[in-house]
């Protein structure tokens, strides 16, 4: 399949958790910028290099500029869409689509734990990103996998949305390249399908044996993307059965159409966040939400204005499409009341600057515990 490194929006089905028999209509509201709560870090600024993976750590511009093959990002990346096949799940906790609700734990955005990161030098390569101490927030810490814009092999432009994620209690998972300037074949290539389903296989491994063996929560594992990564975060969850959640940033299940029978195959809850009309990756996005099955939670969240590349790896954007999809997650895999409230609000987000925001949805509603 080609992915290029613009991911397309689009598809037909959308994924819940306990899918309600009948979608309920969607309601929209209006938001804006979002304050920075806890991501630092400096997202690429867009300026894309077609072809490379590699980011140049501590600069501003990010090699991997979610790609937007049609607005001049990076180019098209030829990527291997190998199968997974689902797994069961490892060390005595199975993953269930609509994870039961967290009882007593306050909304995951009022959370701001001291983070760190970490590089697994597994194949393939990636970062991890989490609570500085695994044991301060108190609970199993869900789990976030993340294939980066234009499936380049560096996340660094994307550190703001992890390091705020992480803050909120999560582990967070990117791929990445290794960081050997001589390794060009890496440097150049793209990840895929396969490997984005590794993360998950590495996460549930870790319940065995090692520092992270019970500290994570197996059952609330999100598969999330950026433009192509979002396409194979989709795919992914297509095939997956130990997943809890799916977000995509300005992608789609498919590049340039929807694909129907992806979304089809999904039946947890599916969030997208995208730009304005000039969102190259806008309307595939819409096509997978309005092909998505009858109960499956969803929702669309739409930036007044933007193209492909500003929504994915803007500096000034970037801290509120962090909360606006913690709100998401939280939602979608504790059921978090705050979280519902936060979205379906005028502004989508606490810390979002009215008027630049709107949200779409259907069935989030359901998801409350």
């Amino acid at each position: 399949m080609q992915e290029p490194s613009t991911a397309p929006a689009g598809t037909d089905k959308g994924a819940a958790g306990s899918a309600p028999s009948k979608p309920s209509t969607g309601s929209t509201s209006t938001v804006g910028m979002a304050k920075p709560s806890g991501g630092s870090g400096t997202a690429g600024s867009g300026s894309a290099t077609a072809g490379t993976g590699a980011a140049a750590a501590g600069s501003g511009a990010a090699a991997a500029a979610a790609g937007s093959g049609a607005s001049g990002g990076a180019g098209s990346a030829a990527m291997a869409s190998a199968g997974t096949s689902s797994a069961a799940g490892a060390g005595g906790q199975t993953a269930s689509a609509g994870a039961a609700a967290v009882s007593g734990r306050p909304a995951a955005t009022s959370y701001d734990f001291a983070i760190t990161q970490e590089k697994v030098s597994d194949q393939p390569v990636f970062n991890v990103t989490h609570p500085e101490n695994l044991d301060e927030p108190g609970f199993l810490l869900p789990v976030i996998v993340w294939a980066n814009g234009g499936c380049f092999r560096s996340d660094f432009t994307w550190k703001p949305l992890f390091d705020r994620w992480a803050k909120a209690g999560f582990v967070v998972l990117s791929l990445t390249g290794s960081g050997d300037e001589n390794d060009i074949a890496s440097m150049l290539s793209t990840t895929t399908k396969t490997e984005h389903a590794a993360l998950i296989d590495w996460v549930f491994k870790q319940n065995e044996t090692g520092k992270y063996a019970g500290k994570l929560d197996l059952k609330r594992v999100v598969v999330a993307g950026n433009s192509c990564g979002g396409v194979t975060a989709l795919e992914v969850a297509a095939d997956e059965d130990r997943l809890a959640a799916v977000f995509v940033l300005s992608g789609s299940s498919a590049v340039g159409s929807v694909n129907a029978q992806v979304m089809k195959a999904i039946d947890i809850p599916v969030g997208y966040i995208v730009g304005g009309e000039e969102d190259i990756a806008g309307a595939n996005a819409a096509g997978d939400y309005d092909a998505m099955n009858d109960g499956v939670p969803a929702m669309i969240v739409n930036r007044r204005e933007g193209d492909h590349q500003t929504v994915s790896t803007d500096t000034m954007i970037a801290p509120e499409v962090a909360e606006i999809a913690l709100n998401w997650m939280d939602l979608a895999i504790n059921g978090t009341k705050a979280a519902y409230d936060a979205l379906t609000s005028k502004n989508v987000c606490d810390k979002c600057t009215p008027g630049d925001w709107m949200l779409k949805q259907k069935n989030i509603d359901k998801l409350q515990k």
